[in-house]
Order: structure tokens, then C-alpha cells, then sequence
């Protein structure tokens, strides 16, 4: 601080004042980019194709009283499957993305039990009431167009109908789904998979089944027209809630997209991750180092980089979005240190990009800094003089004023803030007052203890400290300053006057605060020299009174332990003396015994001497 009021900072501004938690880390796998569109001929049937269920396959059907199997391949397209109807005479075309069989006056239909493929499934054949009565001369087929959008979606797969119910927190109990209204009750096992869940309900209803749409879970029909819908106030697991299933259409479907990672899966599970397998090893967040085993899961990294001060970052997982994300605890426009080091983990997170060499040791690891959001340092002028901080507490290593600290509060932008420094003689004042006040309780209370009807009247060492730092507060000490004593500054005894000759107050000190006020804004260097010192030889008076009773209150040589010692002695030696007076009354207690026993016998022997006297 300085001695006199001043304009230090004549402008404040900034582009943004930097804030905590100032960055994150989201990173997001980006799925393949591709728009609505209408199947044509050259379209592969494959591009329908959904988890375990593949176009590819043997096609059953019966067509005019007579049985076929058209083989489909893998890279078949609609054309070439045309092509195949039209060769068992079943006229087929595709017009605005439908795919139209006509039998004419003939009938046809799909045996789904003897066919391998799922051709029906993935594009959506129309058909009545089961596989074994698909289409007739006036039914159509319709092809289902996909849309996969871009996004930037999460670090984890999509579920399937491979993944466990219980890896989304879907808990076992009863489920409701309800087909054209009718009703089915299903027991949901937690250690299943969507699969054996969608068997369950086939039980039920047979072309009611289960797919994933780009991450959402729909609960559909075959059968074009048909209403799916789960949920009822009696189911007891919480599947519904979890993926926020609710009608869309004819199918139940999820709120959100679903995903096979989370918190407590063990994060080397394989198949978990859209960029690979997370391998065991070390990698590093800051300058903590963290290691991954086969059981270590997501929430344990997690808890790690929390806790540790190393990190200087915080770290979550989104189980909404399926995102990874960390923050940064420091202020300004700096990177989070990641590093991978025997685990790719990092790489899989898409934090960093690293090398391996052939013997899947680390080559060379980077930051992938546009994975990174930065956020940004305050900026600030003082007297026209500009800078730049990480923090909003902008502390006197940076300011150049000794003992000026700011703490940056907001934006203000071409605007100049005027910031008044001054001493507080306030608080000065009034942590001297406390000194005086201490010394004063201290003296009062000694002074009970010593008088001729104390506990301690005696104790000649005590009195030599009390009066010590009596003399010390008191009296005048040799200073290179203007101040010799503490009275000087406003600090002395009750002063004796015509109306008050009495001397109890002798030894009590009064503080006058406007005293001490005046003479810390006329001279503080040597106020400052008074009280503590210069430095030079001259430790002042507060550090001289804390010397003696520093002294006093040595662990060893002080006078409280030397008391407590003599003290222990004392009553080591009473204990002792007790000790010998209560063995020597015993002593004595049991020489009288044994004489009054003797005197007993030899009372009873002369009245037995006298009986037998007067018997002769």
C-alpha cells in the first residue's frame, strides 16, 4: 500500500474475463454423412441391413401352387433382385422407392422359417397377418429409406441387439408391450440381451421385434399397420424411464440414442468403442499419471482425475450424449496436458493421436488441441501499462505495486475504473488495541494469583516475568526514531491527578486510539521501529515482551515446566512420606493387636485361676 490516496489503475478492460472451469474436452466420433434418398435400382439391398439382420440369404417363397428359393447376395441390388422375379414370372417394379410384386390372379407368399434372409425385415414387405400370407395382386412393398445424420455424436458404439440390457442400468423386473392395444407381459432379465428380449416378446407376438436406428431402440411390427407401444403404471423394471420410450407412428421408440459404454463397464470390454478396443496401460492427465487393469471402468478413471490435485482438471461422462468430458481448474487460454503412455485409452477418447512401435510400445504421442476448447486470459491496463493473466486475481507480482492485489469482477470494455489505495489505520489500530488488552487481562489475572491469599504467593520466578514485561510496556527503550516509549504513541498507565490519587490502576495501560492514529500517519517507520524493530540490532518492544514469555513457556527450561517439575517432586516427596506414616501406623496398628490379644489370654487365664480358687 501507499502512504497517501491515489488513482493506480486508470483503466480496466478486457475481452473476456477468464472463468473457471474455462474449457472442456468434448470429443465425439463423427458417423458417416449421408441424406435421405430413394432407392433405385443400382441401390444394394445391403445398405437395409441392420445388426443380425442380413439381406443376404435364401428368399422361400411360394408362387402359383410352386416352391422357390432365389438366392440373394451380398451385393445384390434391386435391379438384379427384380431381375429375379421377373425370371419365375412374378412382375415386380420399383417406382418413387416401393418396391411393387404383382402376382396378377396368382397367389404368393414369403415362408420366413425356411428363409436365411431378412430381406422382408429390412426393407419393409407388406404383408397381412404373418409371413406365411405376405402379398396378394393388390398389396404393394415398400422400401425403407435411411438417414444418417451429421453429427457429432459419442466416443462409444451404438447399442445393439448384442448388447446387455443391464450395461444401460435397465433393471430386471415386468414390462408391458401392447400390440394393437392387446396386451403382453414380459419378464426382463438385467443379464440378457436385447435379442433374448425381443425372443420373449416374439413368444407373444411374432412379428413384433426390436432394432436400432442409428442408436435409437424401436419396438416395431412386420406387419404394416400395426401399433407398437410399451410401458404400463405396473411395470417394475425401469426400461421405459431409462430409454424413454414413447410412441412414434406405429412403434415405440427411444428419447435418445443408446450406448454400449458407461460408467461401470470395465473399459477394456471389447467392442465398447467407436475407434477400437481400449488396451491396459498408463496414460496421463496433467502431470498425474493414471493406469488402467481389466477391471478399471470409465467411473474409476473418472474418480481419479477428480481427486487428484495433479490433474488440474475435472472429468465426466455424459450419459446422454455418450461423451467423454474433461475441464480444465485453470483459469486463462491453456491447454489440458494429455498425454497417452502404455494404454491407448487417450487415442480411443480422440484426445490425443500417438504411434506404436511394432512392439506396442509407445512411439510418439500428440495433443490434439482442436479436441480442446481454450478459454480465455483476462486483459487488463494499469496506468496505460497492459497485461495479460490467466486469472481474475491479478496479485502484486503483476501489478508492481507492493501489497496491491485486484480481483477482477467483470467485462468493461473502454471504460476506466479508478482504484483508491490508502493505509488502514483502522485495523492497525485495533490489533494494537487487542495487544494492550491481552497485556492487561494477563497482568490482572497474575496479579490475583500472586497476592498474599493466592495459590501462588510464593512463586518469586513468576513475579520476575510479570514484572519483566511490566517494565518492558512501561518504560522507554532506546530507538533511532521519534518514539522512546509506548506512551508516546497513546499507549500508557492511568495518569494520577488532584480528583484520583489512588494507585489500584497502576499497572493497567489505556489505549488512546487517536494517539496512536496521529502518530502512525506522522512517523510509521518509527512506530514500526517501537513496536518491533528495525532490523539492525533493535528488536522493539512487542518482540522483546514475546522473547520473555517464550521463555517462560520453554518446553524444558521454562518457568511453567521448572514449576511443573518442582511440583511433580513436591508430591513425589508427600506421596512418599504418606506412603511411610500410613506403613507405619499399620505397624504400629498391628503391635497393638498382638498386646491386646496377650492381654486377653492372660485375662482369661486368671479368671479360670480365680474360678478354680473359689471351687476349693
Amino acid at each position: 500500500t501507499s502512504a497517501n490516496a491515489s488513482n493506480v489503475v486508470d483503466k480496466l478492460f478486457s475481452n473476456d474475463v477468464s472463468m473457471v472451469y474455462n474449457y472442456s474436452a468434448e470429443v465425439g466420433y463423427v458417423g458417416p454423412v449421408t441424406t435421405v434418398y430413394t432407392a433405385d435400382k443400382d441401390t444394394l439391398l445391403s445398405q437395409f441391413d441392420q445388426t443380425s439382420s442380413l439381406s443376404a440369404g435364401t428368399l422361400a417363397l411360394t408362387y402359383d401352387g410352386n416352391e422357390y428359393n432365389i438366392t440373394i447376395t451380398s451385393n445384390e441390388t434391386f435391379g438384379t433382385l427384380i431381375d429375379k422375379f421377373e425370371e419365375i414370372g412374378i412382375s415386380a417394379t420399383l417406382y418413387n422407392g416401393e418396391l411393387k410384386l404383382n402376382a396378377i390372379d396368382k397367389e404368393i407368399s414369403i415362408d420366413a422359417a425356411a428363409s436365411t434372409s431378412k430381406l422382408t425385415t429390412n426393407i419393409g414387405l407388406v404383408y397381412s397377418n404373418s409371413l406365411e400370407n405376405i402379398t396378394s395382386s393388390s398389396k404393394t412393398v415398400d422400401i425403407t429409406t435411411s438417414t444418417v445424420e451429421e453429427r457429432t455424436g459419442s466416443v462409444s458404439k451404438h447399442a445393439d441387439l448384442e448388447t446387455v440390457l443391464g450395461s444401460l442400468n435397465i433393471s430386471s423386473g415386468s414390462f408391458t408391450v401392447y400390440r394393437n392395444g392387446q396386451k403382453a407381459s414380459i419378464t426382463i432379465d438385467s443379464e440378457e440381451t436385447f435379442k433374448d428380449l425381443e425372443d420373449d416378446i416374439q413368444e407373444h407376438f411374432s412379428d413384433v421385434g426390436i432394432r436400432f436406428k442409428d442408436g435409437y431402440l424401436e419396438f416395431y411390427s412386420e406387419t404394416k399397420g400395426v401399433h407398437v407401444s410399451t410401458g404400463s403404471s405396473v411395470d417394475t423394471s425401469n426400461i421405459t424411464s431409462i430409454c424413454g420410450l414413447s410412441s412414434k407412428g406405429d412403434v415405440s421408440r427411444s428419447s435418445r440414442e443408446l450406448y454400449k459404454a458407461n460408467g461401470n463397464i470395465a473399459l477394456t470390454t471389447s467392442g465398447l468403442f467407436a475407434r477400437g478396443d481400449v488396451t491396459e496401460g498408463t496414460f496421463t492427465i496433467g502431470d498425474a499419471e493414471f493406469t488402467i487393469d481389466e477391471n478399471t471402468t470409465l467411473n474409476d478413471i473418472i474418480t481419479q482425475i477428480n481427486s487428484s490435485s495433479e490433474t488440474n482438471a475435472t472429468a465426466y461422462w455424459d450419459t446422454v450424449s455418450g461423451k467423454f468430458a474433461i475441464k480444465s481448474r485453470v483459469t486463462g487460454a491453456s491447454l489440458i496436458n494429455i498425454e497417452a503412455g502404455t494404454s491407448n485409452f487417450t487415442d480411443i477418447l480422440g484426445l490425443t493421436t500417438s504411434e506404436w512401435n511394432d512392439d506396442g510400445s509407445l512411439a510418439v504421442t500428440k495433443l490434439n488441441s482442436n479436441a480442446q476448447e481454450i478459454g480465455n486470459s483476462a486483459k487488463f491496463s494499469i496506468n496505460g501499462t497492459e497485461y495479460t493473466s490467466t486469472s481474475n486475481i491479478i496479485s502484486s507480482d503483476i501489478t508492481r505495486i507492493k501489497g496491491l492485489t485486484l480481483d477482477l469482477k467483470s467485462v468493461s470494455n473502454g471504460e476506466t475504473v479508478t482504484v483508491t489505495v490508502e493505509k488502514d489505520y483502522d485495523t492497525i489500530a485495533n490489533a494494537m488495541k487487542d495487544i494492550v488488552d491481552s497485556y492487561n487481562n494477563l497482568i490482572e489475572n497474575v496479579d490475583k494469583e500472586l497476592a498474599s491469599d493466592g495459590k501462588l504467593n510464593d512463586q518469586s520466578t513468576l513475579k520476575l516475568i510479570r514484572n519483566q514485561i511490566r517494565s518492558l510496556m512501561v518504560g522507554s527503550t532506546f530507538t533511532t526514531g521519534s518514539f522512546k516509549n509506548l506512551a508516546s504513541i497513546g499507549i500508557s498507565t492511568e495518569a494520577a491527578s488532584s480528583n484520583n490519587i489512588s494507585v489500584a490502576n497502576i499497572d493497567k495501560l489505556e489505549f488512546n486510539k487517536d494517539k496512536f492514529i496521529e502518530a502512525y500517519r506522522s512517523d510509521s517507520e518509527s512506530l514500526k521501529e517501537l513496536l518491533v524493530g528495525n532490523g539492525n540490532g533493535n528488536n522493539g518492544i512487542l518482540n522483546r515482551v514475546e522473547s520473555v514469555i517464550e521463555q517462560a513457556v520453554a518446553s524444558a527450561s521454562g518457568y511453567f515446566s521448572s514449576a511443573d517439575n518442582s511440583f511433580s517432586k513436591q508430591i513425589s516427596r508427600l506421596d512418599t512420606k504418606i506412603e511411610k506414616a500410613t506403613l507405619a501406623v499399620a505397624n504400629y496398628k498391628a503391635r497393638l493387636e498382638s498386646k491386646f490379644q496377650h492381654m486377653d489370654m492372660m485375662i482369661s487365664k486368671m479368671q479360670e485361676q480365680f474360678s478354680t480358687f473359689l471351687g476349693t
